[in-house]
């Protein structure tokens, strides 16, 4: 009986543990971009976009903000998209188009809490990869 009290304890205690972290979302973003003095560690590689889609949704802290977006296959056209609340999303610029290669895009100034990039045109066999720096 006093081991199934303990483990009965131990459930509880997992589950509140669990409810909690959903609460205050840290299930789905576990790290702040842009808070680290190790450059390295202010730096987040996007998941390869594939087709019209919004990608994962990062947390960031810094006013400046680098993006190296890499695109094969063809033109692509996207967005970076900010949030002060997860919620609400406005661009950070207009929807660009860009041809195949690698290309720089650098925002300073902005004052947002999150950050997603969103795809709006893109063909099949087309792919966009971006890579996020914030300070």
């Amino acid at each position: 009986h006093k081991e199934y009290r303990r483990q009965r304890q131990m459930c509880i205690r997992d589950s509140t543990h669990l409810d909690l972290q959903h609460h205050l979302g840290l299930c789905a973003m576990s790290y702040i971009y842009g808070l680290s003095t190790d450059v390295s560690r202010n730096i987040y590689t996007f998941a390869t976009l594939t087709a019209p889609s919004t990608s994962e949704v990062v947390e960031v802290r810094g006013t400046n903000l680098t993006f190296i977006c890499t695109v094969t296959g063809g033109d692509i056209t996207w967005e970076i998209q900010g949030s002060l609340d997860g919620t609400t999303w406005a661009s950070l610029d207009t929807a660009k188009t860009k041809a195949a290669g690698t290309h720089a895009d650098f925002y300073t100034g902005y004052v947002v809490r999150y950050i997603r990039v969103v795809t709006t045109t893109q063909v099949a066999g087309r792919t966009l990869s971006i890579t996020l720096g914030a300070s």
